[in-house]
């Protein structure tokens, strides 16, 4: 993947687990009682995920363009590996 397709599907990724706990919010508020607990803590999960990957994304976009084609969790070719 090139480095914009690995920004756009990690994006992806992020905005789906939002959706998610908003979705187990709404679920939480079903039962007669609701469960708040529930439904304030995937709420707070839900923006929490949206407001990281957008901060993310803008320090990301402010980085040279060496260290943006540097991914977590990848190798380098000039990193020596470790096994």
């Amino acid at each position: 993947m090139q480095p914009d397709e690995v920004r756009i599907h990690d994006t992806r990724e992020w905005i789906a687990r939002s959706r998610e706990d908003l979705d187990m919010a709404a679920f939480a508020l079903t039962p007669k009682p609701p469960f708040l607990r529930d439904c304030l803590f995937h709420s707070q999960q839900a923006g929490a995920l949206a407001s990281a990957r957008k901060l993310v994304a803008e320090v990301f976009a402010c980085l040279p363009s060496e260290v943006q084609s540097s991914r977590p969790g990848t190798v380098r070719d000039d990193e020596p590996t470790t096994t």
